[in-house]
């Protein structure tokens, strides 16, 4: 207990050493927030529940009356109030209600943060398609049919985006001037500099107000980390300190020697800054050192291969902004998308055994299993080999155009919005065939699987690499031929992952699909 205390100690408290011109010291001490598990922080800065309600009513006020004022061309004369209310009535019930269910409301997350957004982002789409249902069915209606659909973007927006807009107003105003604070210079702005910043903007009564940050990597000059700034290398401290009027600079991670730990020391007494430094979250776990000063001798160790500036902790792979991207994308595909899918959904209900939906078991993120939807394409009831060719007699006529079209993947976009899957990513596979993965390919469950992706738009139609080859076990040949050269493609996507990779993968799947 006594050890577990003073490792607490050393989280909220750095010892750091400040010096002068002259080389005089002097021992003092200086407050860090403690860093807490993101979006379950206390935040007693939280808006009640009864705001952020009523900011969602204002917000599918303000969608439906936009939409409304679109359907009839901007002819605001020929707005019938009553219907109009009625409209935005059944919206605000739907969003408050689905908000209550998804505990949007509750308090658990911090607001604006990317939890909280994604959940009423979700919640936003679920009411505005429980609005245009409900109008749907109304006899009379209770407004025209596109209203609901026009609204839903518009709502969508405004009530994401006032959450967002809410973040940055607190997070500019926690870095006002107050006395007795801080002013802190944060170097590396990797996983541990963006942790610290966080921390620190989301407990002012702590003392510490980041107002900049500085790194190695010329790249990330003039961009922003939690609002705050990043104002270039180590080389540019002393105008940093001078015209933010900073008195401290914390260095994340470890220098990668002690002459780099001495240039940084040197640099901030230039500049008339304390120091200290913040190493990396993985020894605070390992109960190893919480704090050392700067110029304390530095041992390189096995993550110690570039200054704490360089940015080395940070990932290359898919991050939060990738997920945002599903959910945004994913909510305005499905106002496209849920029209068809009524319309397959009727259509298989008349025409086939009544069985609308393919429930399929996949392996996911972390080997995590889940269920796949697709709609049902095959004879239920059948234990075969998973993998099918173009003649395969299971498939039922529907699905046959369905599987050309891709239209059976349709359903998938639930799983994107539940977190299953990502629009974009390796595809996910059945697990009797991940269990023949080496320790290499095993790689593509560490991120979400996609509905599409590299090795789909080369593979997308592998019944027809199937029909050429002729194989007397055509599961064997998949596993054995076909699963590792898409295998490989995946790996590939993982090492080169971008934003505008998965943009332009996006792109040329739906050019696929319409043409």
């Amino acid at each position: 207990m006594e050890r577990g205390a003073d490792l607490a100690q050393g989280f909220i408290r750095i010892d750091q050493r400040r010096s002068d011109h002259s080389g005089n010291s002097d021992e003092a001490t200086f407050p860090v927030p403690e860093i807490k598990p993101p979006g379950r922080r206390q935040d007693t800065r939280r808006p009640r529940a009864g705001w952020l309600m009523a900011a969602d009513v204002a917000a599918w006020a303000c969608a439906v009356t936009v939409a409304v004022i679109l359907r009839l061309e901007l002819d605001v004369s020929r707005i019938e109030p009553g219907a109009l209310v009625r409209i935005g009535l059944v919206a605000a019930a739907a969003q408050l209600v689905v908000g209550g269910v998804s505990s949007v409301y509750n308090g658990r997350f911090v607001t604006g943060s990317f939890e909280d957004t994604t959940r009423v982002a979700g919640s936003a789409v679920v009411a505005g398609l429980i609005t245009f249902a409900l109008n749907t069915l109304a006899d009379p209606q209770l407004i025209f049919l596109s209203v609901p659909l026009g609204a839903l973007p518009v709502g969508l927006a405004l009530t994401v985006g006032g959450r967002v807009a809410l973040r940055v107003h607190r997070e500019r105003r926690a870095r006002c001037t107050r006395a007795g604070t801080r002013r802190v210079i944060v170097f590396g702005s990797g996983h541990d500099g963006r942790h610290l910043v966080r921390a620190m903007l989301d407990d002012p009564s702590a003392g510490c107000v980041p107002v900049a940050l500085l790194d190695d990597d010329v790249r990330l000059g003039g961009t922003r980390i939690h609002g705050v700034p990043v104002r270039g290398t180590r080389w540019d401290m002393w105008t940093a300190g001078q015209v933010l009027d900073a008195d401290l600079l914390v260095v994340t991670g470890r220098p990668a020697d002690g002459s780099a730990a001495t240039q940084l020391s040197r640099l901030a007494a230039e500049a008339g800054m304390a120091v200290a430094v913040v190493p990396p979250l993985v020894e605070l776990v390992r109960l190893r050192s919480a704090v050392a000063p700067v110029d304390a001798a530095v041992q390189p160790g096995p993550t110690d291969g570039e200054p704490a500036g360089s940015g080395t902790s940070r990932s290359r792979g898919p991050g939060r902004a990738k997920r945002l991207l599903d959910v945004l994308v994913c909510s305005v595909l499905l106002l496209a998308a849920v029209p068809v899918m009524a319309v397959i959904a009727l259509v298989l209900r008349v025409t086939g055994d009544g069985q609308v939906l393919y429930r399929a078991s996949r392996v996911g993120r972390n080997m995590r299993p889940f269920t796949m939807y697709k709609f049902s394409g095959m004879v239920p009831g059948d234990d075969g080999p998973r993998v099918t060719t173009s003649d395969d007699i299971r498939i039922t006529p529907v699905g046959r155009r369905l599987r050309a079209s891709k239209l059976d993947e349709l359903p998938q976009l639930f799983n994107v919005l539940r977190g299953d899957m990502s629009l974009v990513g390796p595809r996910p596979e059945d697990p009797r065939y991940v269990s023949h993965y080496t320790p290499e390919q095993q790689r593509v469950l560490t991120v979400r699987p996609g509905m599409t992706g590299l090795a789909f738009l080369r593979f997308g139609h592998e019944q027809l690499f199937i029909a050429r080859a002729k194989p007397a076990d055509v599961e064997r040949y998949y596993v054995c031929e076909i699963l590792p050269r898409k295998l490989r493609i995946e790996l590939e996507y993982l090492e080169n992952w971008s934003f505008v990779g998965d943009l332009r993968i996006l792109a040329r799947t739906l050019i696929g699909i319409v043409t």
